[in-house]
């Protein structure tokens, strides 16, 4: 992989999860000489997410830096005291992709994580149909959209516990990217389309009827108030603050400031 295609590969999964990511390619050889990272959670008090081969296809693994210990403690916390967010993360996983847990360097097996934790690894691992440079790269992009979504939102609930049960997870938080993106919460989306379903709001457009089931996931979460609108960041309830919009309606919603809502747009189309 060369160095623009790995660009590639980081705005492509940067705009599929809103997070800036950073790689640092070390040798010739792709897979065992490249790591990934989260900006903002710089060496040495974050982690690396490293791409491995394994005989059941690529993996991707954490790697703690140095003086991490801080949010590997949050990670237990947070383990420890929210097992149903934990697990609605967890399940939220590709159907191929294989999500492994090591807890002191033994692999953690449902809700058997008492004790004290000295070490907290997550792997994800994906079959690869053909070995060949273009399955392992779109094999690797859906590795880091898993994970990086994944660990944000663990690590995001980790550390803001002050949070009120059902207010929703944080967004808003200013991501470097060369677009100044806003994050977005990946478990926000999930919610939000479990609630409502993959239907738009406005128009009634359903994907999957058109494009087969293949089309199921296309379609867009709408904010209400705009991410830009807000002046911190905040929690965002899936079912109050967000709708799934087609792209054209989504598209037309953003017409104006603030966005047409869904009975507005529904309003222009009887029109």
């Amino acid at each position: 992989m060369s160095n623009e295609q790995l660009r590639a590969l980081i705005e492509t999964v940067g705009g599929a999860t809103g997070l800036a990511l950073s790689a640092h390619f070390k040798g010739p050889t792709f897979l065992e000489n490249c790591e990934f990272r989260i900006r903002g959670l710089e060496e040495p008090d974050g982690f690396s997410l490293a791409p491995f081969r394994t005989a059941l296809g690529i993996g991707l693994k954490t790697k703690w830096d140095l003086f991490s210990a801080d949010l590997v403690k949050a990670v237990e916390n947070f383990y420890k005291e929210d097992s149903a967010e934990i697990a609605a993360l967890e399940n939220s996983f590709p159907p191929d992709v294989t999500f492994m847990k090591f807890v002191n360097g033994s692999r953690a097996l449902g809700n058997d994580l008492n004790g004290t934790w000295r070490s907290i690894d997550f792997q994800w691992i994906t079959p690869v149909e053909e070995i060949d440079s273009q399955s392992e790269w779109k094999s690797l992009e859906i590795l880091l959209e898993t994970s990086t979504s994944f660990l944000f939102d663990v690590l995001s609930s980790a550390l803001m516990t002050d949070n009120a049960e059902g207010e929703g997870k944080i967004e808003g938080f200013t991501v470097e990217s060369k677009c100044g993106r806003y994050s977005r919460s990946a478990t926000n989306r999930k919610a939000c389309l479990r609630h409502f379903g993959y239907i738009c709001a406005a128009c009634g457009f359903e994907p999957a009827e058109v494009y087969g089931p293949d089309g199921i996931g296309v379609i867009h979460v709408h904010h209400l108030t705009p991410l830009s609108a807000m002046t911190t960041a905040g929690p965002v309830s899936p079912i109050e603050d967000l709708v799934p919009l087609c792209a054209n309606c989504h598209n037309f919603a953003h017409r104006k400031n603030p966005p047409y809502t869904p009975e507005e747009i529904r309003e222009s189309l009887k029109k």
